[in-house]
This record gives C-alpha cells, sequence and structure tokens, in this order.
C-alpha cells in the first residue's frame, strides 16, 4: 500500500499538483484514503454477500464517527488492522443471537463502555500523536458524540425499535471502549492516564490562548 501511495504522491510531484516538500504529507495522507477506501470497499461488497449490509452500515457510522475522536490501540500494519477490523465487524453478527436471550448482560456492557467513553473522553495513540490541544478536543468531541449516540439508543429503545438496529449502533460504542482499555493496558495502566490528565490541566491555557 505503501508503495502505490508512493508512486501516486510522484505523478502529482511529477505534474506539479504539489512540491516536493510537501510529498511526505500527501504520501502518508493518500496512504490513509487508499486503505479506508480498499477496507470499507471489502466490508460492504462482504456484508452485500452476506445480507447484511444494514447492520455492517449500522456499525460502521456507530463505530467510525467516535473512534475518530476516542482513539485507543492501533494495529502496527494495514494487513492486521484489515484482519482484525474484519474479524470484529462481523463477530457481531454472531453476538447478536446471544444478546436477544441476554438482554440485561446485554445493556450492562453498555452501560459500562459509555461510562469508560465518558470518563475517559479519548486516549492518545502514538500512531496519531495529537498535540495536547488536539487531545483535548478529541476528548471533549468524544464525549459529545457518546451523548449523541446514546441518546439515539434511548429514543430507539422508547420506540420498541427492533434490538437488531439497537445492538449494532451499541456495537460500535462497546468496541470503541475496548479499544481504548487496550491502550491503556498497553501503557501500563490507568497511572499513565492520571498523569497525562495532569499535564493537560497544565497546558490548559495555552490550548485557550491557540483556540
Amino acid at each position: 500500500m505503501e508503495q502505490v501511495a508512493t508512486k501516486i504522491v510522484i505523478k502529482m510531484v511529477s505534474a506539479d499538483l504539489i512540491s516536493e516538500e510537501e510529498s511526505d504529507l500527501y504520501n502518508y495522507g493518500v496512504q490513509v484514503i487508499l486503505e479506508k477506501v480498499i477496507s470499507y470497499a471489502i466490508f460492504f461488497v462482504l456484508a452485500m454477500i452476506m445480507h447484511k449490509l444494514l447492520e455492517i452500515l449500522l456499525f460502521f457510522v456507530s463505530f467510525s464517527i467516535l473512534r475518530k475522536y476516542s482513539g485507543g490501540i492501533h494495529c502496527k500494519t494495514f494487513k492486521s488492522c484489515l484482519i482484525i477490523s474484519a474479524l470484529v465487524s462481523f463477530s457481531g453478527m454472531m453476538l447478536l443471537p446471544i444478546v436477544e436471550h441476554n438482554i440485561l448482560l446485554y445493556q450492562g456492557g453498555v452501560v459500562m463502555s459509555i461510562v469508560v467513553l465518558i470518563i475517559l473522553g479519548s486516549i492518545n495513540n502514538p500512531n496519531i500523536d495529537w498535540s495536547d490541544c488536539e487531545y483535548k478536543s478529541a476528548r471533549r468531541l468524544s464525549r459529545t458524540i457518546t451523548v449523541f449516540e446514546t441518546s439515539v439508543l434511548l429514543l430507539l429503545a422508547a420506540l420498541h425499535t427492533s434490538i437488531k438496529i439497537r445492538f449494532f449502533i451499541s456495537y460500535g460504542i462497546v468496541v470503541c471502549a475496548i479499544s481504548m482499555l487496550l491502550e491503556i493496558r498497553k501503557r501500563g495502566g490507568i497511572a499513565y492516564e492520571e498523569c497525562r490528565e495532569t499535564d493537560l490541566e497544565g497546558g490548559e491555557s495555552s490550548c485557550k490562548e491557540a483556540d
């Protein structure tokens, strides 16, 4: 994937669309776009073949919007990311029958995931490498999106919408929360995030000035 992105960027430089100095930045951007396009194409083709397009679409909308700001653990390579993402995405279909027979357990897991997202807000990752100001903004947006998606779930429950629809929306929330907890565990526990929180409070004034 990196080689394909490099070839595209080289052609962009040759066509004077970008400068040589911008090539590294564009190379990364093109690579990210290609990876996303290929991933989504594979997932949605498989979903159509399995007649599960609605389920995958609900999960991806819920997960992708929240994941952008909640952060969490990341795979080191595109191949491993693609495999794990596929397993996570389609595992929801196997979990749905279990959820339908264990509603209270499912609701408890969703509530716990919402609490994790509200308390932590966001978890930075070396692959993302947010600045302190960007991290603060991501935490705020992550909490806002969590509240919004929770409100949608409550509304759907009040309207007695199918458990299938509610499950795949909430599954995106649960996966984001698990991703954050795995990243914290990888770094050595919650103590790391407490130190990070202190650093953020110290840099709050500079973020306000930047805004």
